[in-house]
């Protein structure tokens, strides 16, 4: 019955619940077209170019652990590298593209402020052969100091400061001597009892 007046209303030029139903689905398909157009047009106008290299920056890439029970501490320092016409692939064996030359690198114990310079290296030549892969084995640039040298003392700081070239800014890492790690729980000789009924999580 209330479609019906619906109608009515309608062929009466009466404001109707029907008539509003039908601007509205009216302007809704017209917002529609108008958008699909417009992205056509937006996405034909589009470049389908993917550019995957961004321009070459001077990147460090530094490896090394510093532990008191070492006799001799070595330090890897590298560069990435890029080429957007050569295969990183090809790239990765040219020793090169690998290390710099002219490299400043040492070790700075910032409690009691005295400097250890880092010297280069080749690892074959120290008994420490570059694995084969992907990077370049020979030479296998290491820079080394010994412990008699640098003694690193427990909960003392130090800083490795690598200096590139004169334009380029000084790259610098921190680390702080863990002290030896005691075990206090359990106690060495101790039984380990585990109650059938307790719950442990780990």
């Amino acid at each position: 019955m209330q479609h019906y007046k619906c109608l009515i209303d309608a062929k009466e030029g009466r404001s109707s619940s029907f008539l509003n139903r039908n601007k509205i689905t009216f302007v809704g398909v017209k917002k529609l077209t108008f958008l699909l157009l417009l992205s056509g047009v937006l996405l034909s106008g589009c470049q389908n170019d993917l550019n995957v290299t961004a321009p070459w920056k001077d990147i460090p890439i530094v490896y090394g652990i510093l532990s008191p029970l070492d006799t001799t501490h070595y330090i890897r320092i590298e560069k990435a590298f890029l080429d957007p016409e050569i295969s990183a692939l090809e790239i990765a064996r040219i020793p090169d593209s690998l290390y710099y030359k002219n490299l400043d690198a040492s070790i700075f114990d910032i409690s009691s402020g005295t400097r250890f310079q880092l010297l280069e290296v080749d690892g074959a030549e120290e008994g420490l052969i570059r694995d084969e892969g992907v990077f370049a084995e020979m030479p296998n640039i290491l820079y080394k100091v010994d412990a008699d040298d640098l003694k690193l003392v427990p909960t003392n700081s130090y800083r490795l400061e690598i200096n590139r070239s004169e334009t380029l800014p000084l790259v610098t890492a921190e680390i702080e001597i863990v002290s030896r790690v005691t075990i206090v729980r359990p106690i060495p000789g101790s039984t380990l009892r585990f109650p059938y009924q307790s719950l442990f999580k780990v």
